[in-house]
């Protein structure tokens, strides 16, 4: 008789024992149907490699009906061998695999193949499931008593519908979950941490024994009186919410912080001397009957009555408003850091200087009646117009806090210096650009010059930064300095002196890649960011196949090379070359894994995780994912471009270990089929007997 296959049946509850799926194991070596022609002589069970072919499983109850159906498509391997999961098919039945009831009654499993996948089905074996291995799955009916005298072990939720009694100890190793009430009348000793997620009522008292700590991380709420008979350490801090009561004494060995109101109805004691960083604010009468001495700033805001002489030895700053209702006679230096108003006549018998960029502000008019020399600022506030209907001679520095409005030409004959300026426009220039630098000098001539006036240039120096609107920050070009990046450098390392002495630019930008335009093989195609394309020629299109390169549609490149003329760009793309690029991705991706053209030509890539990558894939690695993504949906994926010499390193020992599996296998195929040989020489000769 020509046998089909043989097979290696386990019914376990799923693959691994711990997770959450229900199947039975099945592993199976197919045999090739078909006789092998060698010179001289047929050769027959030769095993059926790298064939796609479809299994069907039924599984059969003792009165003959079908319970459950499924189908596999798949792919033996070099040795053809299969591995799979029954009930993780495609389910041809009306029951689930879960649904299948395991009640200890006999079923049989009936395996077919159909071979190539033509559609036609043949019987490879009718075999009898014993009720053991169904022992092991989740749905089990017992109408008697469960006795177990050795070890059980729930791998997963243990659901108890009715009253449990425990004669004897019960002990508990791992994590206890209870998801409602559970009353205990006896003593509960706990050898390890107790740890509630939910709320924890404590309906009579809470001992803390054998002079054991408690140790609160969170919050400590406490609805009514707290009483502690002996004292009371806080090495941290303490936030209490609330009034808090204190009957005797209280001792503040360290520092004490009250962020929130602090109200003393007593006397308050205080035998060393206080510092206050922040405001103090009074109430009420304050009698000092000692000496105040108020070393910075002092605020009053209301008035100060003060019946006898006031000295001040040192400066008074008035930061508000000061009223003086009789004659003020300063025999020294007067600083007014805020305004000063005089609603009447005011004689200035001597200089008046305003010093330290200082603003003078005059609300009416001036009238000078001499030479007026103004060394520092001169403000016009309030829009008031200045007609000077002679020549401004400005010395020195002249300060525009606002708009100016110059209706004809503005010649500078020397340097312009320009704080925090700003132009504003709506475009114009060469395009929609709001300014032009032309020089006309001719030969030589350049263009535009910036310079930072610092001997130590670092990356804190900007020279020229790129927005959009608001305070969005698209690029900039910084400066950096190699003595200072490198000072954190470990001791004993040579630096050649090209390097430490050397300063200059960086160019910083969203983008994340080296992209050059590349020319459209049909220019009527349209492409989308991310795009798997094929360079042939310097060309790209869709079709991957025989490409020179394969590479993507990038999405904002860092630097972009090759640029076209404006009235050509259509039929071009941006295409990365190297960095991070955005890629078209189909199916789950895992970060790591890598990124290869899909083959069909349609623009997409796929996932090789690191483990399955093959050297037939090399050609269409793009590179490797940055970012992950589940599902078998469309996703654009992060990827890092170029296949660096460590990963193809990485990919060849793969491949070696592969290759010597599949010896270890073949070799365990050779003495299978010794075996097979015996066998069938026994099964010939009882069939001739």
């Amino acid at each position: 008789m020509k046998k089909l296959y043989y097979s290696i049946l386990c019914l376990l509850v799923s693959a691994v024992g711990y997770s959450q799926t229900d199947a039975i194991s099945y592993q199976a070596v197919i045999l090739n149907p078909d006789a092998q022609q060698l010179p001289g002589f047929d050769v027959n069970a030769t095993v059926l490699p790298d064939t796609d072919i479809s299994l069907r499983f039924t599984i059969i109850n003792e009165d003959g009906f079908i319970e459950y159906k499924e189908e596999h498509n798949l792919t033996t391997d070099a040795f053809g061998m299969v591995n799979l999961y029954i009930g993780q098919g495609t389910r041809l039945s009306d029951l689930r695999f879960t649904e299948v009831l395991w009640n200890g009654t006999p079923k049989d499993l009936l395996v077919e193949i159909d071979f190539y996948n033509l559609g036609e089905y043949v019987q490879l074996s009718a075999e009898s499931l014993t009720f053991t291995p169904q022992a092991f799955h989740r749905d089990i009916i017992a109408t008697g008593d469960l006795d177990v005298d050795g070890v059980a072990t729930f791998n997963d939720d243990f659901v108890i519908q009715g009253e449990t009694t425990i004669n004897n100890d019960l002990e508990i190793t791992g994590n206890t979950t209870i998801g409602g009430n559970a009353d205990i009348s006896g003593n509960v000793t706990i050898g390890e941490d107790l740890t509630v997620e939910g709320i924890t009522n404590l309906n009579s008292e809470l001992f803390v024994n054998n002079g054991s700590a408690t140790e609160l991380s969170g919050e400590l709420n406490v609805e009514g009186q707290t009483r502690i008979n002996s004292g009371i350490e806080i090495t941290d801090e303490a936030t209490i919410g609330g009034n808090v009561s204190i009957g005797g004494n209280i001792d503040i060995s360290g520092d004490q912080l009250v962020e929130g109101d602090a109200e003393i109805r007593r006397r308050l004691t205080v035998l060393l001397p206080t510092t206050l960083n922040d405001d103090l604010f009074v109430g009420g009468r304050t009698d000092l009957d000692g000496l105040l001495t108020v070393d910075g700033f002092a605020t009053i805001g209301d008035g100060i009555d003060v019946g006898g002489p006031v000295t001040i030895d040192g400066d008074l700053s008035a930061t508000g408003r000061a009223t003086i209702g009789a004659q003020l006679d300063v025999a020294g230096k007067t600083t007014l850091n805020d305004n000063l108003t005089v609603n009447a006549a005011t004689s200035i018998n001597a200089d008046l200087k305003v010093d330290n960029g200082g603003i003078a502000t005059l609300t009416g008019p001036l009238n000078v009646a001499g030479k007026t020399d103004i060394n520092n600022s001169f403000s016009v506030n309030n829009a008031s117009p200045t007609d000077l209907s002679g020549t401004l001679h400005v010395v020195k520095n002249a300060v525009f806090d606002d708009d100016v409005l110059i209706d004809g030409m503005l010649t500078v004959n020397n340097n312009l210096n320009l704080t925090n300026l700003t132009v504003i426009g709506d475009g114009g220039v060469n395009g929609n650009h709001i300014a032009l630098f032309e020089n006309t000098g001719g030969g030589g001539a350049d263009g535009i010059a910036i310079r930072i006036n610092n001997s130590t240039l670092s990356s804190g120096n900007n020279f020229m930064t790129f927005y959009g609107q608001g305070n969005y920050m698209a690029g900039r070009i910084e400066s950096f300095d190699a003595d200072s990046e490198m000072e954190n450098m470990p001791s004993g390392i040579s630096n050649s002196n090209s390097i430490s002495r050397n300063q200059g630019i960086i160019y910083g930008s969203k983008g994340a890649d080296y992209a050059e335009w590349l020319e459209k093989e049909n220019p009527s195609e349209d492409f989308m960011v991310g795009e798997v394309v094929g360079v042939k020629g310097g060309k790209i299109s869709r079709n991957t196949q025989d490409a020179d390169h394969i590479l993507t549609i990038s999405l904002a490149p860092i630097v972009l090379g090759n640029m076209p003329d404006e009235n050509r760009k259509n039929d071009f793309e941006k295409v990365g070359f190297m960095g991070q690029v955005p890629v078209l991705v189909q199916g789950e991706v895992s970060k790591g894994d890598y990124i290869v053209a899909s083959g069909k030509n349609d623009g997409y890539a796929i996932a090789i995780a690191p483990q399955d990558i093959k050297l037939n894939n090399l050609k269409w690695v793009i590179g490797k994912a940055w970012s992950a993504s589940e599902g078998n949906g469309k996703s654009l994926i992060n990827v890092s471009v170029g296949l660096k010499s460590n990963e193809l390193i990485e990919i060849l020992e793969n491949q070696e270990k592969r290759i010597q599996l599949m010896e270890v296998r073949l070799r365990f195929m050779e003495n299978l089929s010794e075996k097979l040989k015996k066998i069938e020489v026994r099964v010939d000769a009882i069939d001739m007997n």
